[in-house]
């Protein structure tokens, strides 16, 4: 199965981690990013720090922002990480609020953070996120804390913010399925679902039927994933020529002046 495009389609990566992890002996360099870009022709990718070292966030996420501050393709969502007593909640904000102008949303990894999305600590951060519109990105996994449950009932609490729910909800067949089961009965406006680590073709299609085209953004999680990986099941499902979830998805939720 190709894996190269020979259409037109605009294709952004919602969901990349720029950093090196050598206990998993994972790394994803900007230049080997431009690679996979290149090789897949995307037009844009979303860029994350790797958190590694949980105790400097701020200097994560400013070395990385001064790395892509100047190319057009890259956005650059910074990672939220409050401490669970709330003590670096207002550095966050002061960080996030001095940096705008080269942010393009927010990224928040509930079970590393060790704090729910509905945490009191975050409402500040959410709430500068509201006025400024910016996108939030927003990690699920086997963990409880990182439920999509949380995202469903506050995301009508804040308009402004576009809720990107990673990993179509859970990262494994169970979570995707139960999260689907979340939100069968309706999906608040403003709440979107990424492919990121979808392996299962029928249950992307699933994902597609019940929330519609609309809702989901291509995502891939790299370098914890094999792009190859992301792409075949993209093509398996149907969707490799999607133009909704290749990338306009993604560019209609973005702030205005991204």
């Amino acid at each position: 199965m190709a894996r190269r495009r020979n259409t037109g389609t605009t294709i952004i990566d919602c969901h990349v981690h720029i950093g090196s992890w050598p206990q998993w002996k994972l790394h994803l360099t900007l230049p080997e990013l431009d690679e996979v870009m290149k090789e897949y022709r995307y037009a844009g990718a979303v860029v994350m720090p790797p958190l590694t070292d949980r105790k400097n966030v701020i200097r994560m996420n400013e070395a990385l922002r001064r790395e892509v501050q100047r190319r057009n393709d890259l956005y650059f969502f910074a990672w939220v990480h409050i401490k669970p007593d709330g003590s670096n909640e207002a550095e966050m904000l002061d960080y996030l609020k001095q940096n705008l102008h080269t942010i393009s949303g927010l990224k928040l990894h509930s079970s590393i953070s060790q704090m729910a999305i509905s945490s009191k600590h975050l409402e500040g951060v959410l709430g500068f996120a509201n006025k400024a519109h910016l996108p939030l990105l927003y990690h699920c996994g086997r963990n409880p804390i990182s439920s999509a449950l949380p995202v469903r009932d506050i995301a009508p609490t804040y308009p402004g913010v576009n809720f990107i729910i990673g990993h179509l909800g859970g990262n494994a067949y169970d979570r995707v399925v139960d999260t689907m089961r979340m939100f069968a009965n309706g999906i608040p406006e403003n709440v979107y679902f990424d492919t990121s680590t979808a392996r299962h073709p029928r249950l992307l299609r699933r994902a597609v039927q019940l929330y519609g085209e609309e809702r989901i953004v291509f995502g891939t999680d790299i370098p914890f994933t094999e792009m190859s990986m992301n792409w075949a099941c993209l093509q398996y499902a149907g969707l490799a020529d999607n133009a909704n979830i290749l990338g306009a998805n993604f560019l209609r939720i973005l702030p205005k002046s991204s």
